[in-house]
């Protein structure tokens, strides 16, 4: 859907004509609903045509080297997935569906411990990756595609959007076709920016000093280039935006996680080893001391009833 044709007044969560501008970035307008509290920017994806074909050119000697450095730099992040599901779940003889699999480390390790998981991704080379180098199924639909709906419909016991809900258009659509994936009683499992949590407080503080002029950390976290984030969910919100999906909350958890260890950023921020070696110790000491959070994991059961449609 064009941005042209969405009144970003209506929230894009509770469909009220309620929301307003909040902030104004460098890269759009942030609106806040006033009756659910979603903060989201005014840019929507253009709607893709979605038929599975994939470019079996598009994985690069370069694509490559960035999909395995990103394995290779940060394959903690990614056992810690593995022992949150495993929290509530025996692995052994689990059906995981990963929506935005990437490539595939996650799904790897789940099918390493006796699960059965299958990915759903949309960039090919990482669907190529996936597959050449974990021997994983991995589909080029979006969740909402009828390949999902009409062929796994209640096939899963598990769907995970790891680092994914924030970026999609319309969330309330992706968790809702998410629901519809679940058996009964299935789980679902969440990694997202939390606006409640010290980054997006930073940032909106800052801006609100300022008049605007600095809003810090709000630029880094919202974005209008394609796939970026489009909406920054709070702890409520993400309950409320459960419960219209069809869901019970289990449980959120403010946490810290980045998508690659701190001295991968400050080196790209500073271009130096040596300014890298010496601050990345002084920053992992700041973030234990103050135990800043930056995100959160949310976990929710598929309820009964099937989701609220208002």
């Amino acid at each position: 859907m064009p941005n042209g044709s969405y009144d970003f007044a209506v929230c894009k969560n509770c469909d009220r004509r309620s929301a307003s501008p909040e902030y104004r970035l460098r890269e759009g307008v942030v609106w806040a609903c006033s009756v659910c509290g979603l903060h989201y920017i005014d840019h929507l994806d253009p709607a893709g045509h979605y038929d599975g074909e994939i470019d079996p050119e598009s994985l690069t000697p370069q694509r490559r080297e960035y999909l395995e450095n990103r394995h290779r730099d940060n394959p903690e992040r990614f056992r810690r997935h593995v022992d949150i599901v495993r929290r509530y779940k025996d692995i052994v003889g689990l059906h995981v569906l990963d929506v935005g699999s990437g490539g595939g480390l996650f799904l790897s390790m789940i099918n390493e411990e006796g699960g059965h998981g299958i990915g759903a991704e949309l960039w090919d080379p990482a669907i190529l990756y996936a597959r050449e180098t974990h021997g994983l199924t991995v589909h080029k639909y979006p969740v909402e595609h009828p390949f999902w709906q009409d062929h796994y419909k209640s096939g899963f016991d598990v769907v995970t959007l790891w680092d994914v809900i924030e970026h999609v258009n319309f969330p309330l659509q992706t968790l809702r076709s998410a629901w519809a994936l679940l058996r009964e009683g299935g789980l679902l499992f969440i990694d997202t920016p939390c606006r409640d949590a010290f980054f997006h407080r930073l940032g909106s503080f800052t801006y609100r000093l300022t008049a605007g002029r600095f809003p810090t950390l709000l630029n880094m976290m919202y974005s209008t280039v394609n796939f970026g984030h489009k909406q920054i969910i709070s702890i409520y919100g993400m309950a409320d935006m459960m419960g219209r999906s069809g869901f019970e909350m289990l449980d959120t958890t403010k946490i810290y996680e980045l998508s690659l260890p701190c001295e991968c950023y400050l080196r790209k921020r500073f271009r130096s080893r040596i300014l890298t070696g010496v601050l990345d110790p002084v920053v992992k000491a700041f973030v234990g001391i103050t135990r800043i959070r930056n995100k959160m994991i949310a976990v929710g059961r598929k309820a009964e009833l099937p989701p609220n449609r208002k």
